[in-house]
Protein backbone atom coordinates (compact mmCIF):
# COMPACT_ATOMS: atom_id res chain seq x y z
CA UNK A 1 0.00 0.00 0.00
CA UNK A 2 1.39 3.37 -1.06
CA UNK A 3 0.72 6.46 1.08
CA UNK A 4 0.32 10.04 -0.14
CA UNK A 5 0.55 13.40 1.60
CA UNK A 6 -2.28 15.95 1.61
CA UNK A 7 -2.03 19.20 3.52
CA UNK A 8 0.90 17.91 5.54
CA UNK A 9 -1.07 14.99 6.99
CA UNK A 10 -0.83 11.38 6.00
CA UNK A 11 -4.53 11.07 5.24
CA UNK A 12 -4.63 9.68 1.69
CA UNK A 13 -4.06 6.00 1.11
CA UNK A 14 -3.83 4.21 -2.24
CA UNK A 15 -4.75 0.54 -2.35
CA UNK A 16 -3.23 -1.89 -4.85
CA UNK A 17 -5.72 -4.73 -4.36
CA UNK A 18 -8.00 -5.50 -7.29
CA UNK A 19 -11.15 -5.14 -5.17
CA UNK A 20 -10.35 -1.51 -4.39
CA UNK A 21 -9.31 -0.35 -7.87
CA UNK A 22 -12.61 1.48 -8.47
CA UNK A 23 -12.27 3.62 -5.32
CA UNK A 24 -8.57 3.55 -4.40
CA UNK A 25 -8.36 6.76 -2.35
CA UNK A 26 -9.24 6.23 1.29
CA UNK A 27 -10.08 8.79 3.98
CA UNK A 28 -8.41 7.75 7.23
CA UNK A 29 -10.79 9.94 9.27
CA UNK A 30 -14.16 8.39 8.38
CA UNK A 31 -13.27 5.41 6.18
CA UNK A 32 -14.89 6.55 2.93
CA UNK A 33 -13.29 5.61 -0.40
CA UNK A 34 -13.09 7.76 -3.53
CA UNK A 35 -12.37 7.11 -7.19
CA UNK A 36 -10.20 10.21 -7.63
CA UNK A 37 -7.71 11.96 -5.41
CA UNK A 38 -9.37 15.33 -6.07
CA UNK A 39 -12.65 13.95 -4.73
CA UNK A 40 -10.90 12.87 -1.55
CA UNK A 41 -9.17 16.24 -1.10
CA UNK A 42 -12.52 18.00 -1.45
CA UNK A 43 -14.05 15.57 1.04
CA UNK A 44 -11.28 16.20 3.57
CA UNK A 45 -12.28 19.87 3.78
CA UNK A 46 -15.45 18.70 5.59
CA UNK A 47 -13.32 17.27 8.39
CA UNK A 48 -11.57 20.63 9.00
CA UNK A 49 -14.82 22.24 10.14
CA UNK A 50 -14.24 25.28 7.92
CA UNK A 51 -17.51 26.84 6.71
CA UNK A 52 -16.80 30.17 5.02
CA UNK A 53 -20.14 30.46 3.18
CA UNK A 54 -22.64 32.04 5.58
CA UNK A 55 -26.38 32.48 5.12
CA UNK A 56 -27.52 36.11 5.51
CA UNK A 57 -30.98 35.05 6.70
CA UNK A 58 -30.17 32.53 9.44
CA UNK A 59 -27.12 31.37 11.46
CA UNK A 60 -26.24 28.49 9.13
CA UNK A 61 -22.92 28.32 7.30
CA UNK A 62 -21.54 25.91 4.72
CA UNK A 63 -18.30 24.34 3.58
CA UNK A 64 -19.03 24.80 -0.12
CA UNK A 65 -20.78 27.50 -2.12
CA UNK A 66 -23.28 25.08 -3.66
CA UNK A 67 -24.37 24.08 -0.14
CA UNK A 68 -25.27 27.70 0.62
CA UNK A 69 -27.03 28.07 -2.73
CA UNK A 70 -29.17 24.99 -2.08
CA UNK A 71 -29.91 26.14 1.47
CA UNK A 72 -31.08 29.59 0.31
CA UNK A 73 -33.90 27.88 -1.60
CA UNK A 74 -35.41 26.85 1.74
CA UNK A 75 -35.84 30.55 2.55
CA UNK A 76 -37.19 31.54 -0.86
CA UNK A 77 -39.39 28.40 -1.07
CA UNK A 78 -38.00 27.83 -4.57
CA UNK A 79 -38.59 24.08 -4.86
CA UNK A 80 -39.29 23.39 -8.52
CA UNK A 81 -39.34 19.58 -8.39
CA UNK A 82 -42.67 18.16 -7.23
CA UNK A 83 -43.53 14.52 -6.55
CA UNK A 84 -46.42 13.48 -8.84
CA UNK A 85 -47.76 11.05 -6.21
CA UNK A 86 -47.74 12.90 -2.87
CA UNK A 87 -46.95 16.47 -3.89
CA UNK A 88 -43.75 16.76 -1.86
CA UNK A 89 -41.49 19.48 -3.27
CA UNK A 90 -37.72 19.17 -3.57
CA UNK A 91 -34.91 21.61 -4.20
CA UNK A 92 -33.09 19.30 -6.61
CA UNK A 93 -34.21 16.66 -9.09
CA UNK A 94 -31.77 14.17 -7.56
CA UNK A 95 -33.52 14.57 -4.18
CA UNK A 96 -36.89 13.98 -5.85
CA UNK A 97 -35.61 10.76 -7.44
CA UNK A 98 -34.33 9.56 -4.05
CA UNK A 99 -37.72 10.40 -2.52
CA UNK A 100 -39.52 8.43 -5.26
CA UNK A 101 -37.37 5.34 -4.69
CA UNK A 102 -37.46 5.59 -0.90
CA UNK A 103 -41.16 6.32 -0.38
CA UNK A 104 -43.10 5.18 -3.44
CA UNK A 105 -41.21 2.08 -4.56
CA UNK A 106 -40.81 -1.38 -3.02
CA UNK A 107 -37.53 -1.91 -4.85
CA UNK A 108 -34.56 -2.46 -2.49
CA UNK A 109 -31.59 -3.28 -4.78
CA UNK A 110 -28.78 -2.47 -2.32
CA UNK A 111 -28.19 -5.35 0.08
CA UNK A 112 -25.90 -5.32 3.10
CA UNK A 113 -23.21 -8.02 2.91
CA UNK A 114 -23.03 -8.24 6.71
CA UNK A 115 -26.74 -8.77 7.42
CA UNK A 116 -29.98 -9.31 5.51
CA UNK A 117 -31.12 -5.69 5.28
CA UNK A 118 -31.83 -4.07 1.91
CA UNK A 119 -32.14 -0.40 0.92
CA UNK A 120 -33.49 1.64 -2.00
CA UNK A 121 -30.35 3.78 -2.38
CA UNK A 122 -26.64 3.17 -2.02
CA UNK A 123 -26.31 6.12 0.38
CA UNK A 124 -28.84 4.53 2.75
CA UNK A 125 -26.91 1.27 2.61
CA UNK A 126 -23.68 3.13 3.41
CA UNK A 127 -25.42 4.90 6.31
CA UNK A 128 -26.61 1.55 7.62
CA UNK A 129 -23.10 0.07 7.46
CA UNK A 130 -21.64 3.04 9.32
CA UNK A 131 -24.37 2.97 11.97
CA UNK A 132 -24.73 -0.78 12.48
CA UNK A 133 -21.40 -2.37 11.56
CA UNK A 134 -18.66 0.15 12.41
CA UNK A 135 -17.62 2.20 15.42
CA UNK A 136 -16.48 5.18 13.33
CA UNK A 137 -18.06 8.43 14.52
CA UNK A 138 -15.79 11.28 13.43
CA UNK A 139 -18.21 14.18 14.15
CA UNK A 140 -18.32 15.21 17.86
CA UNK A 141 -20.99 17.49 19.31
CA UNK A 142 -19.64 20.83 20.51
CA UNK A 143 -22.13 20.90 23.41
CA UNK A 144 -22.08 17.34 24.83
CA UNK A 145 -20.09 14.12 24.54
CA UNK A 146 -22.14 12.54 21.74
CA UNK A 147 -20.50 11.67 18.43
CA UNK A 148 -22.04 11.04 15.02
CA UNK A 149 -21.29 9.16 11.82
CA UNK A 150 -22.38 12.04 9.57
CA UNK A 151 -22.10 15.81 9.72
CA UNK A 152 -25.80 16.19 8.86
CA UNK A 153 -26.76 14.12 11.90
CA UNK A 154 -24.48 16.23 14.08
CA UNK A 155 -26.05 19.47 12.85
CA UNK A 156 -29.55 18.11 13.42
CA UNK A 157 -28.57 17.07 16.95
CA UNK A 158 -26.97 20.43 17.79
CA UNK A 159 -30.31 22.15 17.13
CA UNK A 160 -31.45 20.49 20.39
CA UNK A 161 -28.79 22.49 22.23
CA UNK A 162 -29.19 25.78 20.37
CA UNK A 163 -33.00 25.77 20.20
CA UNK A 164 -32.75 26.97 16.60
CA UNK A 165 -35.71 26.22 14.32
CA UNK A 166 -34.64 27.53 10.92
CA UNK A 167 -37.68 26.33 8.93
CA UNK A 168 -40.71 28.57 9.56
CA UNK A 169 -44.32 27.93 8.55
CA UNK A 170 -45.61 30.54 6.09
CA UNK A 171 -49.13 30.21 7.54
CA UNK A 172 -48.65 30.36 11.32
CA UNK A 173 -44.91 31.13 11.84
CA UNK A 174 -44.32 27.91 13.77
CA UNK A 175 -40.67 26.83 13.54
CA UNK A 176 -39.18 23.42 12.75
CA UNK A 177 -35.73 21.89 12.90
CA UNK A 178 -36.17 19.95 9.64
CA UNK A 179 -37.58 20.93 6.25
CA UNK A 180 -39.51 17.67 5.93
CA UNK A 181 -41.37 18.36 9.19
CA UNK A 182 -42.29 21.83 7.93
CA UNK A 183 -43.64 20.41 4.66
CA UNK A 184 -45.86 17.93 6.53
CA UNK A 185 -47.10 20.69 8.84
CA UNK A 186 -48.01 23.01 5.97
CA UNK A 187 -50.09 20.26 4.37
CA UNK A 188 -52.37 20.52 7.43
CA UNK A 189 -52.99 24.21 6.67
CA UNK A 190 -53.71 23.44 3.01
CA UNK A 191 -55.87 20.43 3.81
CA UNK A 192 -53.69 18.16 1.70
CA UNK A 193 -53.79 14.43 2.47
CA UNK A 194 -51.83 12.71 -0.31
CA UNK A 195 -51.20 9.40 1.50
CA UNK A 196 -54.29 7.23 1.00
CA UNK A 197 -55.03 3.93 2.71
CA UNK A 198 -55.32 1.00 0.27
CA UNK A 199 -58.00 -0.70 2.35
CA UNK A 200 -60.39 2.15 3.22
CA UNK A 201 -61.18 5.74 2.29
CA UNK A 202 -58.94 7.35 4.94
CA UNK A 203 -56.17 9.71 3.82
CA UNK A 204 -53.29 11.30 5.74
CA UNK A 205 -50.86 14.21 5.62
CA UNK A 206 -47.78 12.01 5.95
CA UNK A 207 -46.70 8.46 5.25
CA UNK A 208 -45.93 7.59 8.87
CA UNK A 209 -49.51 8.34 9.94
CA UNK A 210 -50.89 6.35 7.01
CA UNK A 211 -48.73 3.31 7.79
CA UNK A 212 -49.54 3.51 11.50
CA UNK A 213 -53.26 3.52 10.63
CA UNK A 214 -52.83 0.63 8.20
CA UNK A 215 -50.96 -1.52 10.70
CA UNK A 216 -53.34 -0.77 13.57
CA UNK A 217 -56.65 -1.22 11.72
CA UNK A 218 -55.90 -3.56 8.83
CA UNK A 219 -53.37 -5.84 10.51
CA UNK A 220 -50.72 -6.17 7.84
CA UNK A 221 -47.14 -6.20 9.04
CA UNK A 222 -45.00 -3.74 7.15
CA UNK A 223 -41.94 -5.23 5.47
CA UNK A 224 -39.18 -2.72 6.06
CA UNK A 225 -38.18 -0.75 9.14
CA UNK A 226 -35.59 2.02 9.29
CA UNK A 227 -32.90 1.14 11.89
CA UNK A 228 -32.41 4.83 12.70
CA UNK A 229 -35.92 6.31 13.09
CA UNK A 230 -37.92 3.01 13.17
CA UNK A 231 -40.45 4.17 10.58
CA UNK A 232 -42.03 1.19 8.81
CA UNK A 233 -42.52 0.78 5.06
CA UNK A 234 -44.25 -1.68 2.77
Amino acid sequence: MENFKAGGDNVVQFFDSEDEMESPYHCSVCGKNFAKRDYLKKHLIRHTGQKPYKCNRCPKSFTFKYGLKTHMMTHTRDMPFKCPICGMKCIENSKLQIHMRRVHSDERPFECTQCDKKYPTKSELNNHILNAHTEIKPFPCGYCDKRFTHEAKLKRHELVHTGERPFTCSYCSKGFTQLGHLQIHERIHRGEKPYKCDECDRAFCDKVARDRHFKRLHGEKLKFQCPVCFNAYR
